[in-house]
This record gives C-alpha cells, structure tokens and sequence, in this order.
C-alpha cells in the first residue's frame, strides 16, 4: 500500500520580508454576473507556450486575486469555480517597463444547467479554502504528475520559493514546515533539498495555515 503523507505549511508573526527575485504582480478582481464579488474562486497562471501551470491563487472576499513575485514573460489567467463557466483571459506580459498588470474585471457566467443523466463521481478540488486553511490535494492536478513537492509549494496559494529554496508564506518568512504533524527542524538548505527531492506522488495533501 502507498503510503502518503501531508505537508503542513505555518507561518509565524514576522516582519521580515523575503527576497524580491522576481519583480512582476498579476491582479484582478472576479464578479458574478450580477456584479457580485466571488470568494474563494481558484485563479491559475499559465504559461501559454506549453499550457503548463506556474502558480495557484484564490480569490479574497473582495473578490480579488494577486501573483506577486511573478517573472517576466506572458502568461493568461484561467477561472474556474463550481457552478459557473469556465475563463481564459487574454495574454498578458510582465516585463521590466510593465511589471504591474492588472487584468481588467472577470465576469463568470453561470452554467447552463442540462440533466440528461446522473453520474456520481467522488473527485476533490485541487484546492479547497477552510475557515482556517486552504488546502491543496495534490494528486488532484494533473499538472503535478512527475513534479517533486517544492514545484508543487510554489504553485500553491500564498506561497513563493526565492532562488536559494527558502519559503515564504504571504511574503513572509519564518515558515514552520510539518510533515505529518512533526515539525522537521531542519534549515532552510537541508528542507530545500528535501522536498526538491520528493516526489509529488507521496503528498497526499499540503495544508497552509497562517
């Protein structure tokens, strides 16, 4: 039987900012069609050439969504969210003249309801928002498939790795980092190369929680 474990991602009260490595910030906002802001939406950056997802946000009670710390090229921001149709915005570009874009309002339209048939199928979210957490299920993203755990870190929400594998949590350092509840108590090199050498296939899930 394989066995999975979950990563637990905890930030501590800190004022230190971590490294700015990357310059660009995508943002927006996602409303219904009644212009009502939408909570707890899942936002993707994808990198257009190979379709390949770069990171994971999800909308605030304001409905608003932001990727900071995001590395010049083109990208489109993909919507989904139960109940509502699909979204795929235009490209956009970060470069060093333009490293704010805003992409201009979302509206998701609702999704035709048609009942021809009723099929139960049991499939978690890739990601889930909880009163005190937002969970990842790993396995629920293709995309994850043959990626070691760091890739998966880095694209989950509120989450950013700088160049030498330290991990901040909404731009903050002092990160604990569990593994199935124990805490690792290793330095930031050592947990880096842990989890750069672990493949996303033994994470059941990864719960943040600040």
């Amino acid at each position: 039987m394989k066995r999975y474990c979950t990563l637990f991602i905890l930030s501590l009260i800190s004022h230190v900012a971590s490294a700015q490595d990357k310059p660009g910030k995508i943002s927006g906002a996602v409303f219904n069609e009644n212009q009502k802001q939408l909570e707890a939406v899942t936002v993707q950056l994808i990198n257009p050439k190979n379709n390949k997802l770069v990171k994971t946000e999800i909308t605030n009670k304001t409905g608003v969504f932001e990727f900071e710390k995001v590395a010049a090229g083109k990208y489109t921001v993909k919507i989904s969210m139960v109940g509502f149709e699909n979204f795929t915005s235009a490209t956009v570009e970060i470069t060093a003249a333009a490293a704010l874009v805003e992409v201009p309002a979302i509206t998701l339209k609702t999704q035709a309801k048609s009942l021809t048939g009723i099929t139960v199928e049991s499939k978690r979210p890739f990601i889930e928002q909880k009163l005190d957490r937002t969970i990842v299920n790993v396995d629920a993203s293709p995309s994850n498939a043959g990626a070691t755990a760091m890739e998966v870190l880095e694209k989950s929400p509120n989450i950013s790795v700088d160049n030498n594998g330290n991990i901040s949590l909404k731009g903050k350092q002092g990160v604990i980092v569990m593994m199935d509840g124990k805490q690792t108590y290793l330095s930031p090199s050592d947990l880096a190369n842990i989890l750069k050498n672990m493949p996303a296939s033994v994470i059941d899930q990864i719960e943040i929680m600040t």
